[in-house]
C-alpha cells in the first residue's frame, strides 16, 4: 500500500456555553481513488429539489487520529485497510448546492482538502431490535437476473416498511461482489431507516464485513463541507 503523497487528518471540538460538545471540525487530506468517484442527486429535500453530492476519500497512514475520533463518536468510517505497508481509510463525505457541483467534478486521482462538521452519532445506543435478511445465492437461478439488478431489487424490499429509529435491518449476503455492489447503493436510495450490508463466510461461520448503506436520522457518518486544493 504505498503512500504517493503526504495525507493529512485532523480534528477540533466545537461546544457550546455549558461546555458540552456539539460537533467536531475535521480537515482532511487524502485522494480520490476508484470507489470513491463522486456521484450526483438533484431531488432531495421536501420539494425533491435539492442538490447533494456524495464521495469518498482515501486517507493514508492516518488512523491513529482518525480512530481517536471514531472512538469518541461512536461511530466507523467507511472502511479501514492495514498490512505490513501501512494503512489507508475510506471515509464518506456530502457536500450540499452550490458546492455540490464543485464535487461532482472531482476525478479519480485528485488531490482534495475537506473541511466540515462530524457530529456526535448515537444510533448504536437507540437500536432495540436488530433484523436479518438472508440471501442464498441458489436463489439467483429462480431469479435469473444480473448481480447488478438483484442488489437493487434487495434493496427495494425495504422501501415499504415503516420507519422506525429503534430497529436496524441487515441484508445479509455470501457473496463478495453482490456484498460491494449493495454497499455502492450508499447515497443512491430514499429509504429512512438503518440500514447495513453485511458479508458472511459459511465455512469458517464468520461475519467478514458490514456497511452501513442507510440511517434513520442522516445518511453519512461524517458530513462535510468541501474545499477544493488541486
Amino acid at each position: 500500500m504505498p503512500e504517493k503523497h503526504k495525507d493529512y487528518f485532523a480534528f477540533e471540538t466545537i461546544r457550546d456555553h455549558e461546555q458540552k460538545i456539539v460537533c467536531y471540525y475535521v480537515t482532511m487530506i487524502g485522494t480520490i481513488e476508484d470507489e470513491g468517484i463522486v456521484h450526483l442527486r438533484n431531488d432531495l429535500g421536501e420539494n425533491e429539489d435539492q442538490k447533494m453530492a456524495f464521495g469518498r476519500l482515501s486517507v493514508y497512514n492516518q488512523d491513529r487520529k482518525i480512530s481517536n475520533l471514531l472512538r469518541e463518536l461512536n461511530c466507523r468510517d467507511y472502511r479501514h485497510e492495514h498490512n505490513d505497508e501501512g494503512s489507508r481509510d475510506i471515509i464518506s463525505f456530502t457536500a450540499k448546492d452550490w458546492r455540490a457541483d464543485e464535487a461532482f467534478g472531482f476525478e479519480e486521482g485528485d488531490r482534495i482538502l475537506i473541511q466540515g462538521k462530524a457530529y456526535l452519532r448515537q444510533n448504536n445506543e437507540n437500536i432495540k431490535s436488530w433484523w436479518f435478511v438472508f440471501w442464498d445465492n441458489e436463489f439467483n437461478k429462480i431469479l435469473n437476473i444480473s448481480k447488478n439488478d438483484l442488489s437493487k431489487y434487495l434493496v427495494s424490499k425495504f422501501m415499504l416498511t415503516e420507519p422506525d429509529r429503534a430497529k436496524k435491518s441487515s441484508l445479509v449476503v455470501k457473496d463478495k461482489e453482490l456484498f460491494d455492489l449493495i454497499s455502492e447503493l450508499k447515497g443512491k436510495i430514499s429509504y429512512k431507516g438503518n440500514l447495513s450490508v453485511l458479508l458472511i463466510d459459511t465455512d469458517s461461520m464468520s461475519i467478514v464485513n458490514e456497511r452501513n448503506i442507510s440511517y434513520y436520522d442522516d445518511d453519512e457518518i461524517i458530513e462535510l463541507s468541501i474545499v477544493p486544493n488541486k
